[in-house]
């Protein structure tokens, strides 16, 4: 049904607190955690026999030739239907309700669940409903998002030239050729701060780089809505006149 995939490297703290927090999925619904660990030798020594006392974990060690490589080799390795990428260092949320998790799961039909996401001082917040597409100013957190395996292999996975805004390019492939998502507004994830994604210059780059890769699809997408406008005026335009469409 669900399968965790979370990436690691020299942070031995911050990869137990992750494993700790999906303790009661893993032990309660026998989900599985995949560990992908670019950590130095002494640390990932030391991590995987720590984790040899967790239930349902897979533990892996890969050379560290980045964040969206690791995804990858997670995605790899994952069999499940759900997928949850949960980074070390980002915990489950304490107050979310592991039951309602798992029925949501088993019964949404969309290819992507999108949840909130707990920072240190606040709580992720989502556009209005008119400023959901183009997610060019990345609103989708993707600890907070549990993906369709099927859906994520479809569109090849996480594109290992991006070091830092590579969930970002995702979503404008993924949702820019039809994924459907449903949108919930709980919390699902406490995420953890100081990682690369605070690099904000850096990450300003790759994602004017995503703008101009994926220009003709934003582009198309947005005669399409205007499009769809015209249409939709026009069909309730000949009905208001009692004329056929």
């Amino acid at each position: 049904m669900l399968e965790i995939i979370s990436i690691t490297k020299d942070d031995m703290q911050g990869i137990l607190s992750t494993v700790h927090s999906t303790r009661a999925l893993r032990e309660q619904y026998s989900v599985k955690q995949i560990i992908v660990d670019s950590s130095s030798n002494t640390i990932s020594s030391t991590l995987k026999s720590n984790l040899a006392k967790e239930k349902n974990i897979e533990y892996i060690w890969q050379e560290p030739l980045g964040i969206s490589y690791a995804f990858n080799v997670g995605l790899q390795l994952s069999n499940a239907k759900w997928l949850w990428f949960l980074n070390g260092g980002d915990e489950i949320h304490p107050d979310l309700d592991i039951n309602l998790l798992i029925a949501l799961l088993k019964s949404s039909t969309a290819d992507a669940i999108i949840f909130e996401l707990e920072f240190v001082d606040r709580i992720s917040r989502r556009p209005p409903l008119y400023a959901l597409w183009p997610p060019v100013a990345n609103w989708i957190p993707h600890p907070s998002t549990l993906l369709r395996r099927d859906i994520l292999n479809k569109v090849g996975g996480f594109d290992n030239t991006y070091r830092i805004a590579m969930d970002g390019e995702l979503w404008l492939r993924l949702f820019g050729k039809g994924a459907r998502p449903d949108l919930i507004s709980l919390p699902l994830t406490k995420f953890a701060s100081g990682g690369i994604s605070e690099s904000h210059s850096q990450a300003a780059k790759e994602v004017e780089r995503l703008i101009r890769v994926h220009s003709r699809l934003l582009l198309k997408r947005w005669l399409q809505q205007g499009i769809d406008t015209l249409r939709a005026w026009n069909h309730f335009r000949r009905l208001s006149k009692g004329k056929s469409s």
